[in-house]
């Protein structure tokens, strides 16, 4: 029932905007209209007209919406990323990851795609806009020439990167080598947040080694009031697998127990390459068709 909602509540909510419906309510503004009308953040119902939007350009996703091969927040990632040829190997990818698996590996694959065609793709919410071109223009009065938006980016990030030049002189410790593998998010099943901290899963207090495998990214949350307040266990189970255990109680089973695939086993690193690797053969074919296009 709540699948069907989001899309019919999307494609509902494109036609009112497209319409400028709320004028004819005699609302000020479509977030007025959000927040009197639905209850809701404007921001929430513009992701779903985007999806919506999307979704006109992209059928298969939303058969797979429909027939339930990937939830709603997955829809949303992979519309926002793929294209014709990518999205039937992005499903695939969803079927069997999370939503924060399909995440961080939609965007190492945008970041890989932009290192390679030597161009940036800047989301910019609609609310920061105003504030992006107030940043462009004092780069180019800075500049005192015209700039294309890339050659302000890499001023901008220029600058930053002068400012922060003595933090990045730190040598690279073992806890960075660890953040780096677990690619820089917090190991917890279910939790999104950027990883600042290695943990022992065999505490050194209890005869644990400096072994990167001994060792498990987490957020600060997690690792201070989550596995040092005793509310989450983690246990190494063989060789490539990880045991957690979340909402541990005295004298109750934990709230969740499940065993997942360590982030140096073969399995979770293969997975990322794997997803790469489709989306470039489909890429790969697209340039041969248009190759060969072109040269007809």
């Amino acid at each position: 029932m709540r699948r069907g909602w989001d899309e019919l509540f999307g494609r509902l909510a494109f036609l009112f905007h497209a319409s400028g419906g709320w004028h004819q309510l005699d609302f000020a503004t479509f977030a007025h209209y959000c927040s009197e009308r639905l209850g809701m953040q404007v921001r929430a119902v513009q992701q779903r007209i985007a999806l919506e939007r999307r979704l006109q350009h992209l059928p298969s996703l939303r058969e797979a919406l429909r027939t339930q091969r990937v939830s709603y927040e997955q829809a949303r990632l992979i519309a926002r990323h793929a294209d014709r040829g990518s999205v039937d190997a992005w499903i695939a990818v969803a079927e069997r990851t999370t939503c924060v698996e399909l995440k961080r590996l939609l965007e190492e694959n945008e970041d890989a795609q932009m290192c390679a065609r030597g161009k940036i793709r800047l989301w910019v919410p609609v609310a920061e806009v105003a504030l992006l071109a107030a940043a462009f223009c004092a780069v180019q009065k800075a500049a005192r020439r015209r700039l294309t938006p890339g050659e302000c980016i890499g001023m901008i990030s220029a600058y930053a990167a002068q400012v922060w030049k003595a933090h990045r002189r730190r040598r690279v410790t073992l806890q960075k080598r660890v953040l780096k593998r677990d690619r820089g998010f917090c190991q917890v099943p279910g939790c999104s947040k950027a990883a600042v901290q290695a943990h022992h899963i065999k505490r050194r207090s209890a005869g644990g080694s400096d072994d990167p495998k001994n060792l498990v990214s987490l957020c600060v949350a997690h690792h201070l009031h989550g596995v040092h307040m005793g509310w989450v266990r983690v246990d190494r189970v063989g060789e490539d697998r990880l045991r957690w255990q979340l909402g541990v109680r005295p004298g109750f089973a934990p709230l969740m127990d499940v065993t997942v695939p360590a982030p140096w086993s073969d399995e979770c690193q293969s997975l990322a390459e794997c997803a790469a690797t489709r989306v470039c053969e489909r890429t790969s074919l697209r340039a041969r068709g248009a190759a060969a296009a072109s040269a007809c």
